[in-house]
């Protein structure tokens, strides 16, 4: 962690409420550059620091409804920060569930016609089913046979066929990464490990 990113966390946890509250706002914001900014920013405290959760709790909520955004990159961070928040602990589990944050990006996961997108859910999914109040909810939501549709080709549209056939040629985020996603999540589901 450089020293510009610890001042940055210290400065949160000093001024804390009012700065979490204004990066809440921004979540909200009409300006999709503002909005995806600022998805990234919460994602990025929540991945250094557990330290933040109970203040991020509140973000929980519009980070969800963000993974309906119209633009790709909001939709991937707001599941990158959703899952971000449980890495450390499991503290803002219950305030996850509540929220439906696990069938949300199981769903986006599954439906959405970005590859990029569905590896930032998968991955999520990941971070959230070490915690065992989420792993619960992805087995009732019956996980595995969703994920195991992916990988069958079960959920292949044309629209995805074409992204398909784009992301071949330009190679960073591919269905192949998608299906070892899936493949890991399946095993740790089914496994614990």
């Amino acid at each position: 962690m450089g020293f510009s990113y610890t001042c940055f966390l210290s400065f949160i946890v000093l001024h804390g409420q009012k700065l979490l509250s204004g990066l809440v706002d921004c979540l909200k914001d009409e300006d999709p550059n503002v909005r995806k900014s600022c998805t990234y920013a919460i994602g990025n405290a929540a991945y250094h620091t557990g330290d933040l959760y109970r203040k991020l709790g509140v973000a929980v909520p519009p980070l969800v409804k963000l993974l309906d955004d119209p633009v790709a990159k909001t939709r991937a961070n707001a599941a990158s920060a959703l899952g971000n928040l449980t890495i450390h602990s499991s503290d803002l589990s219950p305030a996850l569930l509540q929220q439906n944050a696990v069938k949300s990006i199981l769903e986006t996961a599954c439906h959405d016609s970005q590859f990029g997108v569905q590896e930032c859910c998968l991955t999520a999914l990941r971070s959230m089913a070490s915690r065992p109040a989420l792993r619960q909810e992805l087995i009732k939501l019956n996980a595995t046979q969703k994920l195991s549709e992916i990988q069958d080709g079960g959920r292949v549209t044309p629209h995805i066929r074409r992204s398909m056939a784009l992301s071949k040629s330009t190679g960073r985020h591919s269905l192949t990464t998608v299906m070892l996603h899936c493949t890991k999540l399946i095993r740790l589901l089914s496994t614990g490990s």
